[in-house]
């Protein structure tokens, strides 16, 4: 019985929309932007498609796109998945994810690498603090954390970034 009623959830979360499937944020060196795209919520599935569209030439902080959940009550708790490219010279992106509790990095870790210029699709589910974060590829993390309630959004960090929101 609990099967189904997780089955019958995950799927009726499937069809839920947003209001804003594209958004564009823009970051100067050594800053950030971000944007809400949802509700406050203990249960959420979103898709998105992201591509950093310019990179930073500075080295103040490394260009990177990030997606996913941060705590209704206190914004220095979150989830997210990223995209970055650390140096320069790189040719690629690395994407991974990282959990952020009371402001303090605690969890972070590279799962690709994509080149520069292609769009990534991540597919973020999240219930009551378990996330599981699906890459396009097919590859799947899952991960514990210690979120109740939350809002999705996604950010940019030194350079532009495009987010194609499906659901």
């Amino acid at each position: 019985m609990l099967k189904l009623l997780t089955l019958i959830l995950f799927l009726s979360l499937s069809f839920v929309g947003y209001s804003e499937p594209i958004i564009v944020l823009t970051a100067p060196p050594g800053h950030y932007d971000f944007h809400d795209f949802g509700d406050e919520t203990t249960q959420d599935k979103a898709t998105v498609e992201l591509k950093i569209i310019e990179f930073d030439p500075s080295n103040e902080w490394p260009t990177g796109a990030y997606f996913g959940f941060y705590d209704a009550m206190d914004r220095n708790n979150s989830v997210h998945f990223l995209l970055m490219r650390n140096k320069q010279i790189d040719n690629y992106c690395v994407a991974g994810y990282r959990i952020i509790e009371n402001g303090k990095e605690v969890a972070k870790k590279a799962i690709a690498k994509f080149e520069v210029n292609d769009p990534v699709t991540v597919t973020i589910v999240f219930d009551k603090g378990n996330v599981e974060i699906k890459l396009g590829n097919g590859q799947i993390v899952t991960l514990e954390t210690k979120l109740k309630s939350v809002i999705p959004s996604v950010s940019v960090s030194s350079g532009k970034a495009y987010f194609d929101i499906t659901s």
